[in-house]
């Protein structure tokens, strides 16, 4: 896949100039922060021209950088522009696809990359697909802007709408323009961990003629101009109403002007190598049933701390139910597997407005390690990234005062709406007292 032919500013000399201005207006600003090791492996994804490229070298003179970039002639200006401005400087250059990265697995420490998730149809496919070439531990940086951060003086609705249309064009494109906003969930949602965003912002002036220059003019304006034609092909405007918004966005520039815009710039971690899940499968069954009867029942459960035993005994489940879950409508048993081997599982319904949460059970010699946080979250994100499901629903025995506090730790209210144990139902267990019942927890979903 050609990640990078939807770019909507082009390839022209005047945009190589544009991105060299921005770079270095703004270099103080964005790459504040970002310095790497000397020694460590550093992948700038999609360095274009190089803009971004001088400025890695000189915060990190001693790093081993790689830069990659899908345009031979991009990369042609970039290898001119470091040989320019950093003689000697140690970068490796190469034509690649960040969806198809020819570098074996955690190849590098850390990742850069600035100005490209804004034009890919699926930014966080690309996040995602980027977490193979990166170690374990290692670190992302994302920088992205967002144009409805753009505020100015004099106020124009004839600029405002020249700055939409390039928004719309970059959207037809298949990219986001206002894609700084969303790098939180983005980033979380691609699997890294530890994310932080900042906002980086600019304000230009007349008592600050560098950036009134340098991003005003020279950046921002000279991005909007160079879609003039594609937004007139498109029927998005007329010569007339095109010029007057170009003409308002200059007048923030001259005496009297002022202009803000607002960069977003998101650090994040690799997380170490986890668990993996998946959908069970029949084949799935007896080992489903044995973990799940290893949890809550008998002395082998006693070693975790989700065991039953004292309340419960007999099964906690059969071949039966478990083929149920893994078949039944709107239903999912996910299988969570760590070295080869199954070592928890859970049962997720679809109930429409919200998902059920169950049949959770953990290797009870890896209870307490953290290994259920995760695979809880994971059911939350599943239920509401994938079934669009608003709450989680559990029900708990309710004399599992321990049990219950684990999920309020986690999110979860308690309701108070209690529901009857099945008592005479052999199949879930034999209780060993007369006042056992559900009580209902529910977590609403969001931020993911």
């Amino acid at each position: 896949m050609d990640s990078m032919n939807s770019y909507v500013h082009g390839y022209s000399e005047h945009e190589t100039r544009r991105l060299g201005d921005q770079a270095d207006t703004l270099a103080a600003l964005l790459h504040s922060g970002t310095a790497y090791p000397a020694g460590s492996r550093v992948l700038e994804v999609g360095c274009g021209v190089g803009a971004q490229t001088v400025h890695l070298v000189g915060s990190s003179p001693g790093a081993h950088l790689t830069a990659v970039d899908i345009s031979d002639d991009s990369l042609a200006l970039a290898r001119a522009r470091v040989a320019a401005h950093a003689p000697g400087a140690a970068v490796e250059f190469r034509r690649a696809d960040l969806l198809d990265l020819p570098f074996p697995d955690a190849s590098f420490d850390h990742l850069f990359v600035c100005f490209v998730l804004e034009h890919l149809p699926d930014p966080r496919l690309a996040l995602s697909s980027l977490r193979r070439a990166l170690r374990p531990g290692g670190t992302l940086t994302v920088i992205e802007g967002d144009h409805d951060s753009a505020f100015f003086h004099p106020a124009s609705r004839y600029a405002r709408a020249a700055i939409g249309h390039q928004v719309r064009l970059q959207s037809i494109a298949g990219g986001n323009a206002l894609l700084g906003r969303q790098l939180q969930p983005l980033i979380a949602g691609a699997g890294y961990r530890d994310v932080t965003v900042r906002p980086r912002t600019v304000y230009a002036d007349p008592s600050r003629p560098e950036l009134v220059d340098g991003f005003t003019r020279n950046t921002f304006i000279a991005m909007i101009e160079s879609v003039r034609d594609d937004a007139l092909a498109a029927g998005l405007t007329t010569p007339a109403d095109w010029d007057r918004g170009i003409a308002d966005l200059h007048r923030t520039a001259d005496d009297g002007g002022t202009f803000h815009y607002t960069f977003f710039k998101a650090v994040a971690v690799n997380p170490p190598a986890g668990p993996a899940f998946r959908s069970a499968t029949d084949s799935d069954i007896p080992a489903l049933v044995a973990l799940i009867e290893s949890a809550y029942r008998g002395d082998s459960s006693r070693t975790g701390w989700t065991t039953e035993a004292d309340l419960l005994q007999g099964p906690r489940t059969d071949p039966d139910g478990v083929a149920a879950v893994i078949h039944g409508t709107g239903s999912r048993m996910i299988a969570v597997e760590a070295d080869g081997r199954l070592v928890a599982c859970c049962q997720l319904e679809n109930r429409g407005g919200h998902a059920y949460f169950g049949m959770f059970a953990v290797r009870p010699g890896l209870q307490g390690g953290g290994l259920g946080k995760r695979i809880l979250a994971e059911a939350e994100r599943f239920a509401h990234q994938e079934w669009g499901a608003d709450e989680m629903h559990m029900t708990v025995i309710s004399a599992r005062e321990d049990l219950i506090a684990y999920y309020v730790r986690r999110g979860y209210t308690r309701t108070g709406e209690m529901s009857p144990f099945p008592y005479g139902e052999e199949r879930v267990g034999l209780p060993t007292r007369d006042d056992l019942r559900f009580e209902l927890l529910v977590k609403e979903l969001k931020g993911f």
